[in-house]
């Protein structure tokens, strides 16, 4: 997937594996892949994934809910976006070899002051447009978002706004 990455960044990319464990899950979210596929080959869910996967449709999801981060791949990945996760503002930092269009961002993370996470992602990715999802309604973002939502949040209207920023990513 790394060399993959390394010469097509915006292919979508869906790994089939026996070993679908827990740690292959995580390694899933590392690495933006649409879904890890159990062997044999769920035909039908990979013609449906194949089918709705988006080119160059990768969000970095940067929250330390884990639960909250694996329902909010989900809701993505029926939708044909990837998604590369982060957890702490350190983990931010290894999101280097992928090319996001949009980025999903709690503003208070592990590791750092509330909206680092975010600096973070602008410093490495000038301009990525990012939608802040979050329950601190006291924090202020280092830069303006494009959409703040507050948790809980209405999962339509976030789906929604990324459509939106893949729509405008795509046509730009």
């Amino acid at each position: 997937v790394h060399r993959l990455r390394a010469v097509d960044p915006g292919l979508p990319a869906i790994v089939a594996t026996a070993y679908t464990g827990d740690e292959d899950l995580a390694a899933a979210r590392q690495e933006g892949l649409l879904a890890v596929l159990p062997k044999p080959l769920p035909l039908q869910q990979l013609l449906e994934l194949v089918a709705s996967a988006k080119r160059g449709g990768l969000v970095a999801l940067v929250e330390d809910d884990r639960a909250m981060a694996d329902n909010v791949s989900e809701l993505l990945r029926q939708r044909g976006f990837g998604t590369v996760t982060a957890t702490s503002v350190l983990e931010t930092e290894r999101l280097r070899g992928v090319r996001p269009f949009a980025a999903l961002v709690d503003l208070r993370l592990p590791g750092g002051v509330d909206g680092e996470g975010m600096a973070r992602l602008d410093a490495r990715f000038p301009g990525l447009p990012m939608i802040v999802l979050s329950g601190h309604h006291d924090v202020t973002p280092p830069l303006p978002p494009v959409a703040r939502m507050a948790k809980p949040f209405d999962s339509a209207a976030l789906l929604e706004a990324v459509e939106a920023l893949y729509v405008a990513h795509v046509e730009g």
